[in-house]
Parts: C-alpha cells; structure tokens; sequence
C-alpha cells in the first residue's frame, strides 16, 4: 500500500532495537495521497530487510503472546499520539 501512495504513520521498527524479532508488525497508513511518499517507502523498504535478516523462527507460545501485547501497546502509543491525547 505504501507503493500506491499511503503514507506510514509510524515506523514499522517503533520500540526498542531488540523488538526486532518480534514476528508482529502493526503498520499505521494515513490516507491515500496522489503520489508515493518517499520516506515511507524507505521505512518499509529498510524494515523489511531488515526483519528479514534477523527473523528467528524458534518462539515459544509465551514469546508469542508477549510480541502481540508489545505490538499492540506500540500501536496505542502512536494513534493516542495522532490524536493528541
């Protein structure tokens, strides 16, 4: 969706450099503008790499559900800061 023009509200890496191997990423777009935005589109571009190198595939159940509260919380503070709150 980035490459069709919406622009990423976050930074896909938002956290802390070990949350890399967390295998859940929320993105947050903004609306759809009439042209590619190029910072966004080197967000993802550098993230995907990125995750791609040091993806693990060994997690437990708890580890799991530990990335998801994590993303989630991320997710909370990025739109609670959209918002003004």
């Amino acid at each position: 969706m980035v490459h069709e023009g919406y622009p990423l509200l976050a930074h896909p890496l938002t956290g802390d450099l070990h949350l890399i191997h967390n295998p859940f990423r929320t993105l947050i777009l903004d609306e759809k503008r009439n042209e590619i935005d190029l910072v966004s589109l080197s967000w993802i571009e550098e993230s995907s790499e990125r995750i791609r190198l040091c993806y693990r595939e060994h997690r437990n159940s708890q580890d799991l559900e530990d990335y998801q509260d994590i993303d989630f919380d991320l997710f909370q503070k990025v739109m609670d800061s959209k918002s003004g709150h």
